[in-house]
């Protein structure tokens, strides 16, 4: 399964729905800055989840990795349903990210990493990996 190729001049959205507060605004303002990507809102209240997921396609839902570092419920709800979003789970303490889409996992603790996976997103996913990741 591949993800939607998109063309360089398209937007890529995504959906926050990350806790802390804290770490989802400092994420959200990251992203502000970056060309091409666009937060198309913020969830707060994850039953909410899969019908925003359904109303806007986001590109990636950026949500809270659980401290035993297993894909969460919602994630593995919104891949079923949504194949076309990737997911994005941060740590709540910030020391981690995974990142599901095309069937693959990726793992990684630098925000360089997260960045350039959002911003690949449409290109082969071959090309995403996180280096020193024996996971990926």
């Amino acid at each position: 399964m591949k993800m939607e190729v998109k063309a360089e001049h398209d937007v890529i959205h995504v959906l926050m729905a990350n806790e802390p507060r804290l770490l989802r605004e400092l994420l959200g303002h990251v992203f502000e800055h970056l060309e091409h990507v666009h937060v198309i809102g913020t969830v707060r209240e994850l039953n909410r989840l899969p019908l925003l997921v359904e109303l806007f396609r986001p590109d990636w839902v950026v949500m809270t990795l659980p401290q035993t570092g297993e894909q969460p419920d919602m994630a593995r709800e919104l891949i079923r349903r949504s194949a076309n979003t990737g997911i994005v789970a941060v740590a709540e303490q910030g020391e981690g990210t995974q990142a599901w889409f095309c069937g693959q996992t990726v793992m990684s603790d630098a925000l360089d990493d997260l960045l350039a996976i959002i911003q690949r997103s449409g290109e082969d996913s071959q090309y995403i990996y996180c280096e020193g990741n024996p996971r990926a």
